[in-house]
């Protein structure tokens, strides 16, 4: 489950952007990916997507996004 959603807990203050990019770094690091990648994201991804940007990706697809989320 994505953090906060399905059956996974959520803490009462929430989570932030900062924490989904934290979840990503830390899979792609489980996963051995050190290079850069390309993104594909969509609606909320694409916000999590943008924020991870200025870490390793190179290329960036978002959709469905609203800047102001």
């Amino acid at each position: 489950d994505l953090r906060g959603h399905g059956k996974t807990d959520q803490p009462a203050a929430g989570y932030t952007v900062g924490h989904f990019v934290e979840d990503l770094v830390g899979l792609l690091d489980v996963l051995a990916i050190d290079r850069p990648i390309h993104m594909v994201g969509n609606s909320f991804g694409a916000l999590v997507a943008v924020a991870f940007a200025a870490f390793l990706a190179v290329g960036l697809v978002v959709s469905n996004w609203n800047a102001f989320v």
